[in-house]
């Protein structure tokens, strides 16, 4: 079964050269204005042929400053034979120039005149339309507006970390090595499975009695911003990523503590969304969630960055 998430972004605009984002003082030319204009361009089908993939978006709900709606994302280039599961017959020969696009639900909160906004983006079983719609974004409104840029990043501001942290359960902590499978390629004759990359996994669920202690290094990583590694280790051994998994609120919020620049809340909604018969969420039913989730992430934001 398809698992489905919810993940945030803080968009800014600058002028170059400059770290600071804009004054309120924009004018309509603002990221509201562009992202809209963005969207309008998808209507009809583009294709990013840097990532072979086709894009297609539609605006279904819009007001003063949200825009929502689905981008319809597919892949192509190769030949396929599709079967129907329930009678094993043949339903379908893939074209290398077929796509098959596949909705995901976005919601952007840009705020008019507002040098700053959110975006929520649908994720679908690992899946994230992030680099072939959102990234793209900042290119185009470079194009347009002169002497400015936009710029995005995983979001979860330290007053909301600070909430989630202080009302969260701490459920499980994986740690991730990647590496070549080597030691297993050794038992076995044929050579090309030494080629072989894959990842070693260490699961950690912690007794009621230890959770306690667990999340008071976990509020000491984000206070003093050591280092993972040192907060969590096992012995004689080294891994590329540390992850913390919290329940807050019944929602699994997950945290890489590898790089506190990166931490993100990638938010969990498949038990919260009703799915249609086409194997999507409805768009009432995510929008919903959505628009919930986003208003605690406005009042995040904004309480963090209103003085800048």
């Amino acid at each position: 079964m398809a698992s489905f998430s919810l993940t945030s972004y803080l968009v800014t605009m600058r002028r170059n050269r400059s770290k600071e984002p804009l004054s309120y003082s924009l004018d309509d030319n603002d990221l509201f204005f562009y992202f809209k204009a963005y969207v309008d361009e998808l209507a009809t089908l583009t294709v990013r042929e840097e990532l072979s993939k086709s894009l297609r978006a539609e605006v279904i709900a819009i007001d003063t400053n949200s825009i929502a709606g689905t981008v319809h994302v597919g892949d192509y280039g190769y030949s396929a034979e599709l079967y129907d599961l329930k009678t094993s017959a043949h339903s379908h020969s893939r074209k290398p120039t077929d796509t098959e696009v596949v909705p995901y639900y976005f919601l952007a909160y840009l705020p008019r005149r507002s040098p700053m906004g959110v975006v929520l983006l649908q994720g679908r079983s690992g899946v994230s339309v992030h680099e072939g719609f959102l990234k793209p974004f900042a290119r185009f409104t470079r194009e347009r507006r002169k002497g400015y840029r936009v710029e995005e990043s995983q979001l979860v501001p330290k007053s909301l970390v600070e909430h989630f942290r202080r009302g969260g359960s701490l459920e499980r902590i994986r740690f991730t090595r990647f590496c070549r499978l080597s030691d297993i390629a050794d038992n076995y004759p044929d050579p090309h499975i030494q080629q072989v990359e894959g990842k070693a996994e260490t699961v950690f669920t912690p007794n009621s009695d230890y959770k306690g202690q667990l999340m008071s290094k976990i509020v000491g990583f984000f206070d003093d911003e050591d280092n993972a590694f040192e907060v969590f280790k096992i012995q004689d051994q080294q891994y590329d990523s540390v992850k913390v998994e919290l329940d807050v609120s019944g929602n699994i919020k997950t945290f890489d503590l590898s790089d506190v620049m990166k931490i993100r809340a990638n938010m969990d909604i498949s038990d919260d969304v009703e799915i249609g018969d086409d194997g999507h969420p409805l768009f009432d039913s995510i929008h919903s969630v959505a628009t919930r989730h986003m208003g605690t992430l406005e009042r995040q934001v904004w309480m963090e960055y209103d003085n800048v």
